[in-house]
């Protein structure tokens, strides 16, 4: 995945470059980073939610069988949130680290604290 913005002065910067990663049925992936990383940039560009001004340069996100960067408006509503999201700053809105570090599938008491907590 290349992803990159476009500033005002309509100078490009790279935000994501060669990105790759895959994932098998019922795994979940957990993106750390130190700030301007470009773990936002990521995850926005997979939920295709980027700014006006980004621009995924190259790259596909295959889901279940679907490239989602081709996928059409209703579908992709079908997708979000129910299995792909984006969580802000969830360990300053007092999460449970136990939730944060568990690698396995949240159980419904688990997803309800987390639902309460966007």
């Amino acid at each position: 995945m290349h992803v990159s913005y476009t500033a005002q002065t309509g100078d490009n910067s790279a935000a994501i470059e060669g990105v790759s990663f895959a994932l098998a049925a019922g795994e979940t992936l957990g993106v750390l980073g130190e700030s301007g990383s470009g773990k936002s940039t990521l995850a926005s560009t997979l939920l295709r939610v980027l700014p006006a001004n980004g621009r995924i340069e190259k790259g596909a996100v295959h889901f279940k069988g679907q490239d989602i960067l081709l996928a059409k408006p209703g579908e992709l509503e079908k997708i979000r949130g129910e299995r792909i999201a984006l969580l802000h700053d969830i360990g300053k809105v007092g999460i449970p680290d136990a939730i944060l570090r568990k690698p396995a599938r949240l159980d419904p008491d688990e997803y309800a604290l987390m639902k309460k907590h966007p």
